[in-house]
């Protein structure tokens, strides 16, 4: 596992140096747990393959960086809080596999993002909390979900009696709850 650090330690990882821009960011298979702040500000646009042995991606992994695109394998269970807040995301996909998704894991405000997109969330996923995503048009779930269902692309509880989340890109200004 990569080892955890702060907001005031993670510029002692030598990737994270002013002069060093990274192109690609490979996760070895051999790494089970991305540690918090790992890549925090990163300087420049990258590409990241996540290994086939990561389970977890600590918080603020990815935060504030310029990645644009992420396949999340089947073996990541748990994305806490604020992993890939405020990066240029533009794309993001899940396997089935994934479980919690934590606050603000994939946050970003409309100037970071191009085209606001689909989310598509596995059936697997037991938890993820409401503000998990901002400035996506829409949600989709996974047939056989035992815990989300979407209708017209806002996310609720399997049973419907709870909103989880209203993406914030719908173009309309009155929405009726079914």
């Amino acid at each position: 596992a990569m080892p955890d650090c702060t907001k005031e330690t993670y510029y002692n990882f030598p990737w994270n140096a002013d002069y060093i821009k990274l192109c690609r960011v490979v996760i070895g298979d051999g790494i089970t747990r991305i540690g918090s702040y790992a890549f925090y500000d990163m300087n420049g646009a990258f590409s990241l393959k996540i290994g086939s042995a990561v389970e977890e991606i600590g918080e603020y992994a990815f935060g504030y960086t310029y990645v644009t695109k992420v396949n999340i394998p089947s073996n990541v269970k748990r994305i806490e809080s604020y992993a890939f807040a405020w990066s240029d995301l533009r794309e993001v996909s899940f396997a089935e596999g994934l479980e919690e998704i934590g606050d603000y894991a994939f946050y970003a405000g409309e100037n970071r993002l191009g085209a606001a997109p689909v989310v598509r969330l596995p059936a697997s996923l037991k938890s993820v909390q409401g503000r998990s995503f901002a400035w996506v048009r829409a949600f989709e779930v996974a047939e056989g979900s035992e815990s989300y269902t979407a209708v017209d692309g806002v996310l609720y509880s399997r049973d419907m009696t709870s909103l989880i989340s209203f993406p914030k890109q719908r173009e309309q200004t009155v929405y009726r709850i079914p």
